[in-house]
């Protein structure tokens, strides 16, 4: 994996992860609490870490933070 938290204007989203890379708002200077996953589909599968909700194709639980979304 690589780190694009710190040098993401040098990188392009091709990347040559492994398997999957976190990218989160607070090191692009953003609001908190936002942040996505990068992964390719056949290398790693995902399992949710706390179940309910259907949010994320039910990977993940809770409600979207729409407006920290839509800034990042």
């Amino acid at each position: 994996m690589f780190r694009l938290l710190k040098n993401y204007h040098y990188l392009s989203l091709k990347s040559e992860a492994d398997y999957a890379d976190f990218f989160g708002s607070l090191k692009f200077y953003w609001s908190k609490g936002v942040g996505f996953l990068y992964r390719r589909k056949r290398r790693a599968p995902l399992r949710p870490l706390v179940i309910g909700g259907g949010q994320e194709s039910n990977i993940r639980a809770g409600t979207e933070n729409i407006s920290g979304i839509c800034r990042f």
